[in-house]
């Protein structure tokens, strides 16, 4: 009886230990799927703004504290520069691609350029932009989706040249100009807002200001045959456009918006945005003062309640 017993206890122990090992199993597997990307998504995640914290917020679930080389381990809860993604934005010549490649060696971060040289349609737009508007900017919208698709799965943050949003300016622009088709238009914001269910916002957009007579100089300074065709009024208008953009966006995503009248040294521009992002905050207060309930408030009542905003909705597609 003793020894059936002993059989007994020792088959139970190695079904015991089989099945921890088997579960041990399971849980490095699941771990490793957590960490490996799928090459193509296998459902669509949801839209808009709420699709993008979503995917932020499945990314910082699947970090442990113990463990620091997972994607997705930037803590949006403090604001410090591990995994950023920093966008860049301004006027042509503006100084994108010199800061971008600057601030990803100061701050160790992959950089991700605007497809310039290997751009098919880009020196053709310039000498005939009715002709060539719509395709240029297909062309654009698909390099830079596959730059979003890019950060997205490396999980490793970036700097990126120009970012993805910034087009709408340009076909926008483009139509309002009569340089593109309001069909093409409509056409390239309906793909535009289709693929935006699948693109990652950068945690904050570093805007360079110039001005456009500044930016005309530049473009000529460096004097790309690609653009030496482009007119100071093309310039003046995309200006316009930019402070619009600028205004939209900011709600969105935080813009720190730069002085880049004269060119500033990576160090100066790393320590600005590091010492600008801690200090953005998106929180509202609103207070409300007591209203007289009989009768018409006095006009010292009126004078004392907050005064309403009137908010516009924004031209460019909220994410």
């Amino acid at each position: 009886m003793g020894a059936k017993a002993s059989k007994c206890c020792n088959a139970a122990s190695d079904r015991t230990d089989a099945l921890t090992q088997e579960a041990a199993s399971d849980v490095r597997t699941k771990e490793h799927v957590a960490r490996v990307p799928p090459s193509t998504p296998s459902s669509p995640p949801a839209g808009g703004l709420e699709g993008a914290i979503a995917r932020e917020a499945a990314a910082v679930t699947t970090t442990t504290p113990t463990d620091t080389n997972m994607t997705g381990a930037h803590d949006f809860t403090e604001a410090h520069f591990d995994n950023v993604f920093i966008g860049i934005s301004g006027l042509i010549g503006a100084g994108k691609s010199t800061l971008a490649k600057a601030l990803g060696e100061v701050l160790k971060l992959p950089v991700y350029y605007e497809p310039v040289i290997d751009n098919v349609y880009l020196e053709d737009f310039y000498q005939d932009m009715a002709k060539y508007s719509f395709p240029l900017q297909i062309f654009l919208l698909n390099k830079r989706f596959k730059q979003q698709q890019q950060i997205i799965w490396q999980g490793q943050g970036g700097v990126l040249d120009r970012t993805i949003y910034e087009d709408g300016v340009f076909a926008r622009m483009l139509r309002d100009s009569g340089q593109m088709d309001e069909r093409d238009y409509r056409t390239y914001m309906e793909l535009f807002q289709n693929m935006s269910n699948f693109m990652q916002k950068p945690n904050i957009i570093v805007h360079l200001d110039v001005t456009p007579e500044e930016s005309f100089r530049r473009v000529n300074m460096r004097k790309r045959e690609c653009e030496a065709g482009i007119p100071l009024e093309y310039l003046k208008d995309l200006h316009a456009a930019y402070e619009v953009f600028i205004n939209d966006i900011s709600r969105v995503i935080p813009v720190i918006k730069v002085d880049y009248t004269r060119f500033r040294t990576a160090e100066e521009m790393a320590n600005i945005v590091k010492e600008e992002y801690r200090k953005i905050s998106n929180i509202r207060n609103v207070t409300f003062n007591d209203i007289v309930t009989a009768g018409t408030p006095q006009k010292d009542d009126v004078a004392k309640q907050p005064k309403s905003e009137t908010v516009i909705a924004p031209e460019v597609p909220v994410f």
